[in-house]
């Protein structure tokens, strides 16, 4: 490693310009001068003259000697002219991740050979280091999912750069894309990702102006990703002991929104109304229940026909059977809704203008939920 450069200072005027004479031969020929032409350069006759002077450079730390080669004189943190050299990227898979500078040599091939070998070793490291930051932030995941309150769980947050006294909102969304990733982490810095094979788990770190402010923020980006996501978003969670909640929560309003949109879109927990508690009621399938049955066969009927009798009675059901407001929000006809209507009836057996309302939308919030999860329970992992 060369030295660095003299203090030009703490040198006499005719050391100054030996260093400089010396300097500029090696820059010129690429080899330093004979000490009678040092002599002869600064008004030395003596040989012993110049000997000390040079002597006292090497002392001083501005002068370097190989003892090996008695000419080889060189001034610290110089280098010669025209001294071979050599530069190549360091390129992997079209990504330039820097440059490759050798001196004392002009091998290129064997620069480019030594490059390619370097880029591809600094591309594996940086695999490594995603891999090991994504398994520790899966593993923090899975202990605040779980309500493990283990010894280490504040390190390994501390360590992820998360502050669980600060407030967060844990996200599930649903297809996983770096594009919607990219998009979270703009819209609250700070936050960390989980990518599952057909989802996203996230701690969003709410900002300075609110819950409120985060939520319009997802909402909007939301719509302007090219690849539509769901995405279910808890209430606020701070201190460890809250985030178990916190992804149940999540969860739970991402499934919220097929049931209640039936397309992707975002929605809060407390946006799930009366699903909140249905989706903590266990379906026990022998239970049997005469108002969910009747609703049952309606969507099955749907799902073989491509009819939308379920919607039909849903609608009616949210309107208070009011025969123009369900219409009007259906964009059909009145004597069509009546049709329909007639149809629910003689399919299922209800009778609505005898059978408990609320009952009978129980049973269609039921059987909207048990379709939205699927024939396994949406509680398992």
């Amino acid at each position: 490693m060369l030295a660095s450069p003299p203090d030009m200072d703490d040198l006499t005027p005719r050391q100054q310009r030996i260093i400089e004479y010396i300097r500029r031969t090696v820059q010129d020929r690429g080899y330093p001068p004979t000490v009678r032409e040092i002599g002869e350069a600064v008004g030395l006759t003596s040989s012993s003259s110049v000997h000390a002077q040079l002597a006292n450079l090497q002392r001083k730390g501005v002068l370097r000697k190989d003892r090996a080669k008695p000419r080889a004189i060189e001034v610290a943190g110089a280098r010669p002219r025209g001294a071979a050299s050599v530069a190549v990227p360091l390129v992997a898979n079209d990504e330039l991740l820097g440059l490759l500078a050798a001196t004392g040599t002009s091998e290129v091939d064997l620069a480019r050979a030594v490059a390619n070998q370097t880029a591809v070793a600094i591309k594996k490291i940086e695999l490594i280091e995603r891999l090991t930051e994504k398994n520790r932030i899966k593993d923090f995941f899975e202990q605040l999912a779980g309500g493990e309150s283990l010894p280490g769980l504040e390190g390994r947050a501390a360590r992820l750069g998360c502050d669980l006294d600060q407030r967060y909102v844990v996200v599930a969304a649903t297809p996983p894309s770096d594009e919607l990733e990219r998009a979270l982490a703009a819209a609250a810095p700070g936050s960390l990702f989980d990518r599952r094979d057909d989802s996203t788990r996230a701690l969003l770190r709410v900002p300075f102006d609110g819950h409120d402010r985060l939520l319009e923020d997802v909402r909007e980006l939301q719509q302007q990703l090219e690849a539509p996501a769901s995405i279910g978003l808890s209430n606020v969670c701070r201190g460890a002991e809250t985030f178990a909640a916190g992804f149940e929560e999540a969860r739970h309003a991402l499934l919220g929104t097929t049931v209640l949109q039936g397309t992707p879109g975002v929605m809060a927990y407390e946006e799930l109304g009366p699903y909140k508690y249905l989706l903590r009621m266990p379906f026990d399938g022998g239970v049997r229940d005469a108002h969910r049955d009747s609703v049952a066969r309606i969507a099955e009927y749907d799902r073989q026909r491509s009819t939308a009798l379920l919607r039909t009675l849903e609608e009616f059901l949210r309107r208070r059977g009011s025969i123009s407001a369900t219409a009007e929000a259906l964009y059909v006809h009145p004597n069509t809704l009546r049709q329909r209507l007639r149809r629910i009836g003689e399919l299922s057996g209800l009778d609505l203008r005898k059978d408990d309302w609320l009952m009978v939308e129980i049973a269609v919030k039921m059987v909207r939920l048990q379709e939205a999860l699927g024939p396994s329970s949406p509680r398992e992992g």
